[in-house]
């Protein structure tokens, strides 16, 4: 690594993180401080769970300000370097333009990584966190711990089980109701104080069975202990879920509060039962764009540095709206195009991708015109 790598490392590094301070600053004040002094002042939250809620809240502001960030630092590292005449310099010495970009790109890499983390890591967990914190403030119950299971996931109604809380660890469900269906109507149930899961199949514990054949008596049973296998007299075998389709299931969160790994178990979980496309498509498009936005960093560095020698007598002022607006219109196009992928209207691949790959051609064609 060359002395004027480094330099251009230290300029572009120090850029940046001015850039995060203050694009985090506009958000926070814009957003995050409103709702917090909310909660104090309309809420009677105390400061403590305010302040908390704040805390909690940042990684996703953070985040969101990374790429406006990384195109500001290029626009004012190669704009500085183009003030001074230090850039006529490089090319003197034989150092292209492309060359120069390297270290900057350089950092747009880190920073696509950091971006990486924080929205597939640090956010799901942070944000979830900050949703129990409102609930507290306002008094809300927590979410019920009562999950649903369907059987079969889509398509006519076989069975439908009520879990009154779910074990993971121990692989154990507690206050578990299974009622039977046929042809749309409930034909039978079985009750049991827990179901407990034993390598190939679940075991009841403590409980009743009851079926009611249409024109027939009812038949009923009490038992001890009844294995999934052991199913003589119910319409079918109860149950029929392994333990790691419950877990899957029994996650009651929205797409953008999971974590990568729980994206990728939800959708081949999904894509196993065959639930409609439509479904599938919340969690697909949501997977996409954790990937698409780690790149943004990246390809606004590849912008900012072209942009840096066309605004080098403008001054931050122009650096700065240049670098707000960039990134709105490509915040804006990843929305709408997400929006439509959700929907099915275009496919998922030009929906979530399509900003990227018009700003990585948008930024190659500047970067070539800049080397000619």
């Amino acid at each position: 690594m060359t002395t004027w790598d480094r330099y251009i490392l230290r300029l572009g590094t120090f850029s940046f993180l001015v850039g995060v301070g203050i694009f985090s600053a506009f958000l926070i004040a814009g957003e995050l401080l409103r709702r917090s002094l909310e909660l104090i002042m309309e809420q009677g939250a105390p400061v403590e769970d305010a302040l908390q809620f704040f805390v909690l809240r940042l990684p996703n502001i953070v985040t969101m300000s990374l790429p406006m960030a990384m195109l500001l630092a290029s626009v004012i590292v190669i704009g500085q370097l183009s003030h001074d005449n230090e850039i006529l310099a490089l090319f003197s010495s034989g150092i292209s333009f492309a060359r120069i970009c390297s270290a900057l790109l350089f950092i747009g890499v880190m920073a696509s990584l950091l971006a990486f983390f924080l929205r597939n890591y640090l956010m799901p967990q942070s944000d979830r966190a900050a949703e129990r914190v409102i609930r507290r403030i306002l008094g809300k119950p927590a979410p019920t711990s009562t999950i649903v299971l369907r059987q079969p996931p889509c398509g006519e109604l076989r069975q439908l089980a009520i879990v009154q809380r779910f074990e993971p660890s121990k692989g154990i469900m507690h206050g578990i109701q299974i009622i039977f269906y046929d042809s749309g109507q409930p034909i039978g149930m079985l009750s049991a104080k827990q179901a407990r899961w034993e390598g190939n199949g679940w075991v009841f514990i403590d409980g009743f069975w009851q079926v009611l054949y249409p024109g027939k008596i009812a038949i009923a049973n009490k038992f001890k202990e009844m294995r999934s296998q052991d199913w003589q007299g119910l319409p079918q075998p109860p149950l029929q879920k392994n333990i790691e389709d419950v877990r899957i299931e029994a996650m009651q969160l929205d797409p953008d509060k999971m974590t990568i790994g729980e994206l990728k178990e939800k959708i081949e979980h999904m894509r196993r039962h065959n639930v409609s496309k439509l479904q599938q498509l919340l969690y697909l498009t949501e997977l996409h764009n954790r990937f698409a936005f780690a790149w943004a960093c990246f390809l606004m560095a590849l912008l900012g540095a072209p942009l840096g020698l066309r605004t080098r007598q403008a001054g931050l002022g122009l650096a700065l709206g240049l670098s707000i607006l960039i990134v709105l219109i490509y915040y804006f196009a990843w929305y709408y195009g997400t929006i439509l992928a959700r929907q099915a209207k275009i496919p998922i691949l030009v929906g979530c991708w399509l900003p990227n790959a018009i700003s990585f051609a948008l930024g190659v064609a500047m970067l070539y015109r800049s080397v000619r």
